[in-house]
């Protein structure tokens, strides 16, 4: 009967792997590469170990139970994301192997990066019941599920309040700027030239600007106009 056993890790090895992919970069206007012709870009994937990378490409079937935690993110303010964490620290699973010197190694043959040892007893691998790994599976679904719940939770909640403050901010403005009054640009094609306001267009302000071409109409974020003295 084909079974599960369990292996130890080494440290750091459940932990996602960095990759570096090498890419041609497009050629310059007079054909020639841009500088080398080609740039390494670093890749990550967040749900997949660097002993779970390693199992796979050695031909190995994996199984590393996982727990799901939400953690603020790293690029977007004020945005919650999950992350992968393993379940069993140190330890991961395999399936059906017969090969166990290409797993773990011998004298003269290295075995899978990031793989420590088998759990054993008496140098006998232990099987581990399927109704463990069923277990197991079964966690790591509660754990994504409740993470998962929890990520759209609280994004929601920080999207209302930023589409109140927002809402917040529009009110001011309208009750800030009027028809007739006088405006400089801020920013823009037209930044640093005055305008006079002519109403608003939803959340914007239509201003007409003077330009030696004549006159012209312009919508304008609220944001982006400073009242002339």
């Amino acid at each position: 009967m084909i079974m599960w056993n369990a292996i130890r890790t080494m440290p750091g090895a459940q932990m996602p792997q960095r990759v570096f992919e090498v890419e041609t970069t497009a050629l310059a206007k007079n054909g020639k590469p841009r500088g080398k012709g080609y740039r390494i870009v670093p890749s990550l994937n967040p749900n997949q170990s660097a002993v779970e990378r390693a199992l796979a490409d050695a031909g190995f079937v994996a199984y590393m139970p996982s727990e799901y935690k939400v953690v603020r993110s790293r690029t977007k303010s004020w945005f919650y994301t999950m992350r992968r964490f393993p379940l069993l620290s140190g330890y991961c699973f395999v399936h059906g192997v017969t090969d166990w010197f290409g797993l773990l190694g011998s004298d003269n043959r290295n075995g899978v990066p990031g793989v420590a040892g088998v759990v054993s007893i008496d140098g006998c691998p232990l099987p581990i019941a399927i109704s463990d790994i069923m277990l197991l599976r079964t966690e790591e679904a509660k754990s994504l599920a409740k993470a998962d719940k929890l990520v759209s939770s609280l994004n929601n909640t920080k999207a209302a309040a930023s589409a109140k403050e927002v809402a917040k901010a529009l009110a001011a403005a309208k009750r800030r700027y009027h028809a007739q009054d006088r405006v400089r640009l801020l920013w823009g094609k037209h930044a640093g030239r005055e305008a006079i306001i002519v109403g608003w267009e939803n959340s914007e302000l239509k201003a007409i600007v003077d330009r030696l071409e004549g006159a012209e109409t312009v919508t304008v974020p609220h944001d982006a106009v400073r009242m002339v003295a």
